[in-house]
C-alpha cells in the first residue's frame, strides 16, 4: 500500500489491518487491530465482539472475556454468536460457572440456536451436574428438529 496509507484515515488504517490480519492467518496482527478498532469505539457491540473473537483466535481467551464484559447485553442485538463465543472463552480458562450462565444467558436470547444448548451440557458435564445435563438432553429431544439438534451434538 506504500505512501497510499498515510491517505486513510486512522478508522480505515485499521480496517485494512485487520483484513490483512484476516487474509494473512496473522491472528496477532488481527487482535492488534480489533483491539484498537475496540478502542476507538468502546461500548459498541460488534467492536467489542471484533475484539473478543480475535483474542479467541489469539489463544487470549480472559481478554475475550473482558471485551465481551464491556457491552451492555441488552446491546448486543444481532450478535447471537458472542454468546457462543463468550462460553467458549469462559470454558478455556476453566470458569464453568461463568460459561454456564453466559450459555443460558444465550439460550434465553437465541432458544432455537443448538450451539447454546451444547454449550450449557458442556459445561454441566465439566461441573459434574448429571441431573441437570440429563434433564437438559431431555430438554433437546422434545425441540423441534433442526440441524445439529441432537443428543449426541449436543455432547459434542
Amino acid at each position: 500500500m506504500g505512501d497510499r496509507r498515510t491517505r486513510l484515515s486512522e478508522w480505515e488504517r485499521l480496517q485494512h489491518d485487520y483484513h490483512e490480519g484476516l487474509r494473512d492467518g496473522d491472528h496477532q496482527k488481527l487482535l492488534v487491530a480489533r483491539r484498537r478498532i475496540h478502542d476507538f469505539y468502546p461500548g459498541y457491540g460488534q467492536a467489542a465482539y471484533g475484539h473478543g473473537w480475535a483474542a479467541l483466535r489469539a489463544n487470549r481467551p480472559r481478554e475475550a472475556i473482558e471485551a465481551f464484559q464491556t457491552v451492555d447485553p441488552e446491546m448486543w442485538g444481532n450478535l447471537a454468536y458472542t454468546w457462543v463465543a463468550w462460553a467458549d472463552a469462559c470454558f478455556q480458562v476453566g470458569d464453568h460457572e461463568e460459561e454456564l450462565r453466559v450459555s443460558r444467558v444465550g439460550k434465553q436470547l437465541y432458544p432455537d440456536r443448538a450451539a447454546y444448548l451444547a454449550n450449557e451440557a458442556r459445561a454441566l458435564t465439566a461441573l459434574g451436574r448429571m441431573e441437570e445435563l440429563d434433564s437438559l438432553l431431555t430438554e433437546v429431544r422434545t425441540l423441534p428438529s433442526q440441524e445439529r439438534l441432537t443428543p449426541g451434538f449436543t455432547l459434542t
